[in-house]
């Protein structure tokens, strides 16, 4: 363990020599190039986005609804700002095998957490229902149609992501039906361990509600508008149980999974606000979620042994109970940190927060491999990569808080 250890430190140490600029062009370019790998990879439905190619210890070879909404989000950010045909290839392929997943027969109907790559249906144990997924896949796809609609396209020709009829059967409003109806109910979080009532579901199903209201009045699907808005209100209020007089707690009323989680801090509060984007319920500049983050810092910083060496910023997991392969930091959670002072930067106009983003930046440059490869954990001790390996939503969360790095500094005139 003392050689592995030293020879991981020297590796680290010589791709650390590296100048931060340099890498992070060389890494986002390297990031951009694995995450388009994984969509409609060799042996998958066209439109399929895989979590990871790995296929044992542990099997990421699926199209979790989640992950692949927030991956085809980068893509159809990146096609407003800089069309293209791949990109467009893409989000066309991904609305049709959304389409297509719809129509599946399934366990929990549209809150199925994942489907097999050839888009049939999982059917086997998990945890369900899941209903961040179709509110996150119908956020983003509402902004891509209103994107589209600016451009000229009518709502006839974009009759597949959002039609005024019931029962539903367009893409978007299917989505936005289940939801409106289901959000009251118990369901699993983003890690898929606790069923109860979550910060980071309610969040996104309310931001995608509220935008979907407004898409719904642009189609004449008037009632519908009311109906999604009205429930936006009303997950506002629900919203609001999760506030403490410091900070944000993760889950209430919970059902069943794992019963260990007591400290009820997790970063899936921080991506919540991430994920919804500069319009959600609450602003980033919450003072509630700065002291959130501060906790989770803290806690990490106790926990994991590599956070107790050298001069870089914390390496973040995703609660301070985990367990999975150990518990350790994860890629997407460090740098959703880095994302998350980006746009305090951009926000605040405070050119320090740029700063702190670059230290995050900076700890997963310090555990980057030559390849550009992102698993998903580091190893506690070693940071060493582990677990499922190319996870998308790694590259993909690297890459939007690259995103917000270039906003706030073009904010900021830097």
């Amino acid at each position: 363990m003392k050689t592995l250890l030293l020879c991981l430190l020297f590796v680290s140490s010589s791709l650390h020599a590296r100048t931060l600029e340099n890498w992070l062009t060389v890494q986002e370019k390297a990031s951009w190039q694995k995450l388009l790998a994984n969509l409609s990879p060799e042996g998958t439905r066209a439109g399929a986005v895989i979590a990871s190619p790995q296929r044992r210890d542990p099997d990421y070879f699926f199209h979790w609804v989640r992950d692949a909404a927030l991956v085809m989000d980068v893509v159809m950010m990146d096609q407003r700002q800089s069309p293209s045909a791949i990109n467009a290839k893409h989000i066309q392929q991904y609305v049709d095998f959304s389409l297509f997943i719809q129509e599946q027969t399934t366990l929990t109907d549209l809150g199925e957490p994942k489907y097999h790559v050839d888009g049939s249906s999982f059917n086997g144990p998990w945890g369900r229902p899941q209903n961040d997924s179709p509110a996150l896949r119908a956020l983003y796809l509402v902004r891509h149609a209103e994107h589209l609609t600016k451009q000229g396209a009518t709502p006839a020709s974009l009759r597949s992501l959002y039609f005024a009829e019931l029962p539903a059967r367009s893409l978007i409003k299917r989505d936005l039906e289940y939801v409106a109806h289901h959000w009251t109910e118990p369901g699993f979080d983003l890690w898929e361990e606790i069923k109860g009532m979550h910060f980071y579901t309610l969040m996104v199903t309310r931001q995608a509600l509220l935008e979907g209201a407004a898409l719904a009045r642009k189609f004449n699907d008037q009632g519908a508008a009311e109906h999604y808005a009205w429930q936006a209100v009303l997950v506002e209020n629900r919203l609001d149980q999760f506030v403490t007089n410091h900070h944000f707690v993760t889950t209430r009323d919970r059902v069943e999974g794992i019963d260990y989680k007591h400290s009820n801090l997790d970063t899936c509060i921080i991506l919540a606000f991430l994920h919804v984007g500069d319009n959600g319920y609450f602003r980033i500049t919450d003072s509630r979620l700065a002291r959130s983050v501060k906790l989770l810092e803290e806690s990490f910083n106790r926990i994991y042994p590599l956070n107790q060496r050298g001069s870089v910023a914390t390496a973040l997991g995703r609660y301070p109970e985990d367990t999975y392969y150990g518990g350790n930091p994860w890629i997407l959670t460090t740098a959703a940190v880095a994302e998350y002072h980006y746009r305090l930067a951009r926000t605040t106009g405070k050119s320090r927060h740029i700063k702190i983003g670059d230290e995050y930046l900076d700890r997963i440059r310090f555990h980057s491999r030559n390849d550009g490869a992102m698993a998903e954990q580091w190893d506690r001790h070693t940071g060493y990569h582990i677990s499922a390996d190319e996870l998308t939503w790694s590259h993909a969360s690297f890459i939007t808080a690259m995103r917000e790095r270039k906003a706030a500094k073009k904010s900021l005139g830097l």
